[in-house]
């Protein structure tokens, strides 16, 4: 008999821990705040939403995904100017290296 006491009583909790877990799916799906999960905000300390759904960050975000932008923009013709200019420089040097490494070239052959 002991045995099936055992059996009848583990039924039990286990029959007790679905009650609880039902109730607690029917919580959820009606959207209300489950027990023991609470909403906090570690940026503005509000209870109404998570720090990642916070308005603050969503602000921060895009004034730095504009100003990104305008930093770009403004730097883009500013880096293509130098280089051109410095390639232009730099035919020059290219030319006389190139006759300077064929004359030695050259010497070593004769």
């Amino acid at each position: 008999m002991n045995g099936a006491n055992l059996f009848t009583e583990n039924n039990l909790m286990i029959g007790n821990k679905i009650l609880e877990l039902i109730t607690l799916m029917r919580e959820v799906t009606l959207n209300q705040q489950v027990n023991g999960v609470a909403k906090h905000c570690g940026l503005c300390a509000s209870n109404e939403h998570f720090t990642d759904q916070c308005p603050q960050l969503q602000e921060v975000s895009n004034i730095g995904t504009e100003l990104v932008a305008v930093i770009y923009q403004g730097q883009q013709n500013a880096f293509r100017q130098p280089q051109q200019a410095w390639q232009n420089q730099n035919q020059g040097h290219r030319a006389t290296a190139e006759s300077f490494f064929s004359n030695i070239y050259f010497r070593m052959d004769s």
